[in-house]
């Protein structure tokens, strides 16, 4: 029986060329980029390497390109790590109501288990955020606005420039969600402090495993997870 795939923003099937680039690295340099030998160390210049090319394409500097597992790590660590870090500033976020639950079970997570207040946004009969709601939603004690660029389900795009445009007015953080998207936004053209990706959403572009955060310089994220124990804060 012949299939047809059109599920593409689930997930993509790698091209050709992307899996014969990765194989060397499911099978000779499989050491630790952390470890101090030489075989962690060829690991090590292959990841600053990777590092420093996706800080080409989306015009920033490598030290503020983080790579994580997907979309899901992502979303977390920019909304978790932001909110933990601003929060003597305030614990107020804004979200829509038509984002991934990647990003709403976060917030949730953020409301019942450590005290942050959220407003969630509605969107008009088109499913768009109205910039204005967002102008009104936001409080003295708002610290952090998270929406996608276009949303999974229907393809709507949100203003997300006015959106961000809104927030830097206010000296808020905005977290975009690019992940479906299928092109490449860089911060500021989005105008957004932090930018997610998923690599498995650009067409054939990567593996189910490989997503990233865009942090720009001026933004720092708290760790998620305890560097002493190695729990996960989430």
């Amino acid at each position: 029986m012949r299939s047809v795939y059109l599920d593409y923003n689930a997930t993509t099937p790698i091209d050709p060329n992307v899996r014969e680039v990765m194989l060397p690295f499911l099978g000779d340099f499989f050491g630790n980029p952390s470890s101090i030998h030489h075989i962690g160390r060829k690991a090590r210049s292959f990841l600053d390497d990777c590092r420093h090319r996706v800080s080409q394409i989306w015009q920033c500097k490598p030290s503020e390109v983080i790579f994580t597992s997907g979309g899901t790590e992502s979303n977390s660590l920019g909304i978790c790590g932001t909110a933990r870090l601003l929060k003597p500033k305030g614990g107020h976020i804004i979200t829509s109501a038509i984002e991934h639950h990647a990003v709403l079970h976060t917030v949730e997570y953020l409301v019942n288990k450590e005290g942050f207040e959220v407003t969630v946004l509605p969107v008009d009969a088109e499913g768009v955020v109205n910039a204005q709601d967002l102008e009104n939603a936001i409080r003295d004690d708002t610290i952090l606005v998270s929406v996608m660029a276009a949303n999974n389900e229907t393809g709507t795009i949100q203003p997300v420039s006015e959106l961000g445009a809104i927030c830097k007015k206010h000296n808020i953080k905005i977290i975009v969600d690019n992940t479906f998207t299928p092109m490449i936004f860089t911060p500021s053209k989005l105008g957004a402090d932090i930018v997610i990706h998923s690599l498995t959403k650009f067409i054939n572009g990567a593996s189910d495993t490989v997503g990233g955060v865009i942090c720009s310089e001026a933004t720092f994220i708290q760790d998620i997870i305890d560097v002493n124990t190695g729990t996960a804060m989430l």
